[in-house]
Formats: structure tokens, C-alpha cells, sequence
């Protein structure tokens, strides 16, 4: 049977809010199970990932307490995989020192409170065409990631328009009547 744009648009809205009965704060840094599987969700909607199963690179500064504390959260929720539409992205740790190994990842999740660090993760995603995700809006506001997840109160999705453009990175047609983009 096909679906049309507003099926698979009411299936995803169905699937986040029953994804989201129980919802708890994984760390101080408030990442919460929900939006790591928003997170999850949204990776799903990007048309043009590579095929396979793939690495979502945690890029933290293990010298930022909040930093740290988040990504070991996001590490945490992730567990052994996290689902994104046909692709599972398994997690690696990812110091910001060390941020030419997350080269090789599928996606990037960009911490809280890297500061000024995180234009070299922004450039790392749009050189190796990258989707980055964050809960740390301002980063996406000022380009140095793609997508930013809120969802308390309530869900929203915020994508950087020109870092998708600049990385080449397309998402589903039925998704960006999901998303704010700026």
C-alpha cells in the first residue's frame, strides 16, 4: 500500500508520542530518552545517509563537567544502538581533542558547553557532509550544527537550513512540515 506525505506524517507525530509516555533527565546536562529518540527519529527522515549500519560520534570536552556529563548521558541512552529509519548509528566517545576520528562516524551529536570548539565540530560536518545533532540551540542558530532537538515542553525540531545546504544533507519531504527551519 503506499502512503502518501500526511500517512507517514501522522505515523511519526503517533510514534513520538508513544515513544514518550516516560520520559526522564539522563544527566544534569538535561538530555532526556526523549530526545535521544527524536534524535533518533529525525537521523531516520535524512535522505541521503549511507546504506549500512553506522557511528554516531559523541563529541564532548572532557574537561567541561557539563559537557562530559551529557555525552556519557547521551552514551548511556544510546545504549548498544540507536534506531534511525533503516540505520542503527552505534555510539562512539569523541573528545574534542580528538575530533578527526568522528571523521568516520555517520553523524555527529555536538555537546553543551563546547564554546568556541564547536565551529571545528560545524566544519567537520559540512567537509565530511555529516548531519550533527544537538539539544544545544544556539549552536544550530549560529551554524555550527544542523538540527537541534527541544522537546520540553513540547517537541520541536530546528534545522539550520544553509549547514544542510553547505553539507549536502536532504531530508524526506514529509519531514520538514515536522521541523522549524532557520
Amino acid at each position: 500500500m503506499r502512503r502518501g506525505p500526511f500517512t507517514t506524517i501522522a505515523a511519526f507525530q503517533a510514534g513520538l508520542l508513544a515513544g514518550f509516555v516516560t520520559t526522564t533527565t539522563a544527566s544534569a546536562a538535561d538530555i532526556s530518552t526523549k530526545d535521544i529518540q527524536v534524535l533518533g527519529r529525525s537521523l531516520g527522515f535524512i535522505e541521503n545517509l549511507p546504506a549500512g549500519d553506522l557511528k554516531l560520534a559523541i563529541v564532548f570536552d572532557p574537561a567541561n563537567p557539563q559537557s562530559a556529563q551529557e555525552a556519557d548521558a547521551v552514551r548511556k541512552g544510546v545504549g548498544d544502538g540507536l534506531k534511525a529509519g533503516t540505520h542503527v548509528f552505534t555510539p562512539i566517545m569523541v573528545p574534542i581533542d580528538a575530533l578527526g576520528s568522528a571523521g568516520s562516524a555517520g553523524a555527529i551529536f555536538l555537546t553543551s558547553g563546547l564554546g568556541a570548539n564547536a565551529a571545528k565540530v560545524g566544519s567537520l560536518s559540512k567537509d565530511k557532509k555529516l548531519p550533527c545533532g544537538t539539544i544545544d540551540i544556539p549552536q544550530v542558530q549560529g551554524g555550527q550544527c544542523l538540527m537541534g532537538i527541544k522537546t520540553d515542553p513540547k517537541v520541536e525540531i530546528i534545522v539550520n537550513k544553509s549547514v544542510a545546504e553547505a553539507a549536502g544533507i536532504t531530508f524526506d519531504p514529509a519531514f520538514k512540515m515536522l521541523i522549524t527551519q532557520i
